[in-house]
């Protein structure tokens, strides 16, 4: 496992919640390339801050736009328009 630079704690989670069914990163926000990146699983027994106790890939988590350093907020229920998209 690698850490993510540009997530929430460098990628790892905070614990598992709803009987290991949920995963929260509420340390920040997520400002990664767009990309698909791995996710991958500690058990709660080993030191979860250390990225080589991350032993099983359980899948990917993947980004979409905007790409970095543009930014648009819309208001749920009113047009939005988005201009000048490179």
């Amino acid at each position: 496992a690698v850490s993510v630079m540009h997530c929430p704690n460098y990628g790892i989670s905070e614990p598992a919640a709803g009987a290991g069914m949920t995963f929260n990163w509420s340390a920040g926000n997520f400002t990664v390339t767009a990309g698909s990146y791995r996710l991958c699983w500690c058990h709660r027994d080993l030191n979860c801050t250390n990225m080589s106790s991350f032993r099983l890939d359980i899948g990917h988590l993947d980004f979409a736009g905007p790409l970095g350093g543009q930014s648009w907020e819309c208001i749920r229920g009113r047009s939005c328009m988005l201009e000048n998209i490179n």
